[in-house]
Formats: structure tokens, C-alpha cells, sequence
């Protein structure tokens, strides 16, 4: 089927990465999790402050990622995510 929305095209100052099949990005040869809805695409990730990143889907604020921590924390400053 082809893709019927172009992809998402990031200034320059944005880390591109993409979300693989389980949901994840790599950074700095580590997984970090960001979402399974975002499968097949690219996120974008935009340093604010030393070793943090907000990632966006497009123009859309995904989360914060720290790099420390090597996870993301949610719109609701969750880093750990509810299992259903």
C-alpha cells in the first residue's frame, strides 16, 4: 500500500531517528523506547538543555528524553508507562 502523507522533513538542528518495528530508537548503541504507534517513522529530537531532548513526531511534542536516564518521559512527566 503506499504511504499516503509524505514524511516528515526536521530543520537542521533536530537528531533524526527511526522507530523500528518494536517501538524503539538507538542512541549511542543503546534501545530507547518512544512508542510502537510511531513504527516505521522518523522522530525528531531537539536538545534543550545539557542531555535532555524533546522528541517530536512531526510538530507534535512526543516527550522529553534524558539522556542519563536513556528513557523518555511522557506529556504527564511519567517516565515509567502503564502495561495493559
Amino acid at each position: 500500500m503506499p504511504r499516503k502523507i509524505p514524511p516528515f522533513v526536521y530543520l537542521d538542528r533536530f537528531e533524526t531517528r527511526y522507530v523500528n518495528a518494536s517501538g524503539g530508537i538507538r542512541w549511542d548503541s543503546n534501545w530507547v523506547q518512544v512508542s510502537t504507534v510511531c513504527f516505521g517513522e522518523y522522530v525528531g529530537l531537539e536538545e534543550i538543555d545539557d542531555g535532555v531532548w524533546e522528541v517530536y513526531y512531526g510538530c507534535l511534542i512526543i516527550g522529553r528524553f534524558h539522556e542519563r536516564l536513556g528513557r523518555i518521559e511522557d506529556a504527564n512527566c511519567r517516565l515509567n508507562r502503564i502495561k495493559l
